[in-house]
């Protein structure tokens, strides 16, 4: 939906993803990123809605964390 859609649904999508990285299990996110998730959240960084930019770098951060404990 990220990388297809409207883009009030892409807003929504977003907060979905950051949401989901954010309080999901290690497995959920694991799966989004499976999906393909990282680069649509990356192509929404150019979004003029400063709040959007925001929700999709949480949610990168989010990913980016988990994978960087995973690495230790």
């Amino acid at each position: 939906l990220l990388a297809t859609a409207e883009f009030d649904i892409k807003k929504e999508a977003a907060w979905a993803i950051s949401n989901a990285t954010s309080g999901g299990s290690h497995d959920q996110i694991k799966y989004l990123v499976s999906q393909g998730c990282i680069k649509p959240l990356c192509d929404f960084l150019t979004c003029p809605d400063p709040k959007i930019v925001t929700v999709c770098l949480e949610g990168l951060e989010s990913i980016l964390k988990l994978f960087s404990l995973k690495m230790m």
